[in-house]
């Protein structure tokens, strides 16, 4: 008979010991021959863009470079990080933005005096979205703005104002901002293969996960809506990509047994595993088998030697190590605002997993979100859950 197979994060915790931390510039050219061919003004900002036109044209609807209040949100979180020390890149913001260094200056201040969650600039009232919208261009303002305002649901005022708060209903931020926005980062692109725009086919994501899987992630950290690309995959995606993360997890509680277990006949069957695992994904990592019922029956005979987060690598549990797996990473740095912990990322995957353990300790609602068996709209649900806890940690309030 197997045991009670309910979860606890605090348990989960128990079996982890961390072991380590870790525009192109366009040149004004004025040909103004005579009184009748004198240009004239543009009179509206899509109007300018219209003028412009070019490559660039869909980039500037999104995203006018107006000062610092044209900047896109992701674009605010990256210059908040701005290293100073970066000349290529600093440069690069000095040719795209084309301001002086001192006024690059003097925005990151601002956004860090503002704080690390003020991410976006306030929604505009409705004189100024008849003015003509600081975001959008006319044909992408979503819905009438005239509706008359509401209190929101007690269950919804401490939502939280950080990466990705209720996008589409809070700032009225039409799907193509979040594409635009995604698109963007090709810029920044680091892996071998091409950078997955919106929209890619699911094979192209296949071949994406398998060899470029941590520019990937640090794709994900650095967008405003990473569960919106997270949406986009399918199971066997997301598996492919956190088989290699799921292994480390499994060969990390086999090593605890191993470790643990007194009899020597037992601890030398573990330690044969443990090999012939690390084997396999070494010389065939494709088709690595994570659940042979020569390892698990043994395991499962001894209620898995008490270890909850063993229970997770089994096969029935993969869709909820999948998912815990890429939270962790995708999400770390709002993770340590509800665990409290300094700003520091791991180096492993094993650190991630224990600050989502322990995040889940401290936050039920989050270790709900996590639990939640519906997979239609799950990634939103998680990162609405998780903006609301974290503003509370930063208030101070309980979970």
């Amino acid at each position: 008979m197997e045991v009670d197979d309910t979860e606890y994060s605090h348990e989960l915790l128990s079996g982890i010991t961390t072991s380590g931390n870790s525009g192109t510039d366009t040149e004004a050219k004025t040909t103004c021959t005579t009184d009748q061919h004198i240009k004239r003004k543009p009179t509206t900002e899509q109007e300018a863009i219209d003028n412009f036109g070019g490559h660039r044209k869909l980039e500037l609807e999104a995203f006018p470079t107006a000062g610092l209040e044209g900047l896109s949100p992701g674009k605010r979180r990256e210059l908040r990080k701005l290293d100073w020390g970066d000349e290529t890149k600093v440069k690069e913001w000095i040719k795209v933005y084309e301001v002086a260094e001192t006024t690059l200056h003097q925005w990151q201040a601002e956004l860090q005096a503002i704080g690390s969650t003020s991410t976006y600039t306030e929604s505009q009232n409705s004189s100024q979205v008849e003015e003509g919208s600081e975001w959008l261009s006319q044909d992408t303002i979503m819905e009438d703005t005239t509706e008359p305002e509401q209190e929101p649901p007690k269950n919804q005022q401490d939502a939280a104002t950080g990466r990705f708060q209720q996008l589409e209903q809070q700032q009225g931020l039409h799907m193509k901002l979040i594409k635009t926005e995604w698109n963007q980062l090709e810029r920044q692109w680091q892996g071998q293969s091409p950078f997955p725009r919106l929209q890619t086919p699911i094979a192209t994501w296949k071949r994406v996960v398998h060899a470029d899987s941590i520019a990937l992630l640090n794709s994900l950290q650095r967008f405003q809506a990473p569960g919106y690309i997270l949406a986009e995959l399918t199971d066997a995606v997301l598996e492919e990509w956190t088989k290699t993360a799921r292994l480390t997890v499994l060969l990390h509680c086999l090593h605890r047994i191993e470790q643990d277990i007194p009899d020597p006949e037992r601890r030398t069957w573990i330690q044969k595993w443990i090999e012939a695992l690390r084997l396999q994904h070494q010389t065939n990592p494709d088709n690595t088998n994570l659940y042979p019922n020569e390892l698990w029956t043994p395991l499962k005979k001894n209620h898995f030697e008490g270890m909850e987060l063993l229970k997770l690598c089994r096969a029935n549990k993969k869709e909820k190590l999948v998912k815990m797996v890429l939270t962790a990473q995708v999400y770390y740095e709002e993770l340590m605002i509800v665990t409290g912990q300094q700003w520091q990322e791991p180096s492993s995957i094993l650190g991630y997993v224990e600050i989502l353990l322990e995040a889940m300790g401290n936050s039920q609602e989050l270790e709900a979100a996590l639990e939640q068996k519906e997979t239609t709209g799950y990634w939103t649900k998680l990162e609405t859950i998780l903006s609301q806890v974290t503003s509370k940690a930063k208030k101070g309030g309980k979970q």
